[in-house]
């Protein structure tokens, strides 16, 4: 089951601003790392280097928590997403990642990461939790929901 987001949620997670990505390791100690992302058919995309601590993490332990979020000029807006992640062998979506954040999947940048051992990430979120505070509109929202 797919849930629609809020629109200004889902713009939020078509920019390209990055997300933090929560995995746990071996003695439940938690590891944030910012990432880009790809929001496509209500799942989040990530590519991930095959041998970093994040990777290891998740194919042990793939339940994890990815937050966007954002502030400017008194705004703040984020989506909160959580759920087991899949791990992907497609490299098709490092392509459309790189599109988002570089502008085409040929840029030197996109071109030299894909050249790493990768794999891709894929989280169907089974909880959601979005926020937004927009005091200048008086506009004020929090969502919570699970699947």
């Amino acid at each position: 089951m797919v849930r629609r987001l809020e629109a200004w949620a889902e713009e939020l997670l078509r920019k390209p601003i990055l997300a933090r990505v929560a995995t746990v390791d071996e003695k439940c100690m938690p590891h944030v790392t910012p990432v880009w992302f790809l929001y496509e058919d209500g799942c989040i995309y990530f590519s991930v280097q095959k041998r970093t601590v994040k990777a290891r993490n998740i194919m042990k332990r793939p339940y994890i928590s990815v937050v966007v979020d954002e502030a400017s000029e008194g705004r703040t807006a984020g989506v909160m997403l959580s759920g087991k992640a899949e791990v992907l062998e497609d490299l098709n979506f490092f392509d459309k990642i790189s599109e988002k954040y570089l502008g085409n999947a040929d840029h030197p940048a996109a071109k030299a990461l894909r050249g790493l051992p990768r794999i891709i990430v894929k989280l169907k979120p089974e909880i959601i939790a979005t926020w937004k505070f927009w005091p200048r509109n008086n506009s004020y929202a929090f969502s919570f929901f699970s699947f």
